[in-house]
């Protein structure tokens, strides 16, 4: 089954009980009305924003007129949905839209990540993940318990890349995002704190399912309007009749995070991230430049 998401599956379910609704011709308030339910309770099911309980899942799929074998993994898709996943237990300490997205990425098979300020989060040591919330903390409004807890929350994620099932992963980095993190550690850790994020790094890139790209410092480019931009993309759902999450974008800025779900704007940030792995150089070569960085710390 692999990695399952009580997020994801919660979301196609949703999308589902719609799709069900809407293909036999009845309105919202129709079933809500139907059912003695209130409007507000159908809407908060339909729009991913309250999980229904078993006993909804039943008298909907009986309003719809569901049966085997689709009954059975809508059913499950509920029943994943009530779940609790790891990330549940820091709900309070991180914002809403970051762990939404912490619980997309979760069951992600794709995930390609552009980053023109720092290195992807994935590829970060515990060093450079402390050193970049510390930076912050002159202008972020962040207790230092939830620092730690965002500290902890990401170096969990990174087990995405090492897992039995990996997450396929493509970073596409300017180059000064590599000096900059070279800047970054010495100040905090010195030189050899440099030197292991870059070994960390290369060592990441190297495996089967990691992928960098750098676009080197003359190389021009359009401006891109976000300093992080990722892009997921996720499988089918085989026990649930190969049901697939549509792709979702996450963009995030000085102000925060957000997440894209219309097609469309997905689509144009799709060929955003393409035309920049076009501007990068190959793995190879980009992995030749990561070792002479590396090579010119100074202690």
């Amino acid at each position: 089954m692999g990695r399952v998401s009580n997020i994801v599956r919660h979301q196609l379910l949703a999308a589902e009980l719609r799709r069900l609704r809407v293909e036999i011709g009845l309105s919202g308030p129709s079933v809500a009305k139907a059912l003695g339910w209130s409007p507000a309770k159908f809407s908060r099911i339909e729009s991913a924003l309250v999980r229904p309980s078993r006993s909804d899942m039943l008298i909907l799929l009986d309003h719809y007129g569901v049966v085997e074998p689709a009954r059975a993994g809508l059913l499950l898709l509920a029943n994943q949905a009530a779940q609790r996943n790891w990330w549940d237990a820091h709900a309070k300490a991180l914002p809403g839209g970051y762990l939404e997205y912490i619980g997309l990425e979760f069951e992600a098979a794709r995930v390609t990540n552009w980053e023109g300020l720092v290195l992807p989060g994935l590829l970060q040591t515990d060093e450079l993940v402390g050193a970049i919330n510390s930076a912050g903390e002159d202008f972020f409004a962040v207790p230092p318990s939830a620092v730690r807890v965002r500290n902890q929350v990401r170096l969990t994620r990174q087990k995405l890349l090492t897992d039995p099932d990996p997450l396929d992963f493509t970073a596409v980095i300017d180059e000064v995002v590599l000096h900059r993190t070279v800047s970054l550690l010495r100040d905090v850790g010195g030189a050899e704190a440099a030197r292991r994020q870059f070994a960390h790094l290369i060592e990441m890139a190297q495996r089967d399912n990691v992928t960098v790209h750098v676009i080197e410092l003359w190389k021009t480019y359009p401006l891109v309007a976000t300093s992080s931009l990722i892009r997921m993309a996720f499988e089918p759902v085989e026990e649930a009749a190969g049901l697939v999450h549509p792709d979702v974008a996450y963009m995030e800025s000085v102000a925060g995070g957000s997440l894209a779900y219309d097609e469309e704007e997905v689509y144009q940030f799709d060929r955003l991230l393409k035309y920049l792995v076009n501007k990068s150089l190959n793995p190879e070569d980009s992995l030749r430049l990561i070792h002479r960085v590396a090579g010119e710390i100074e202690d």
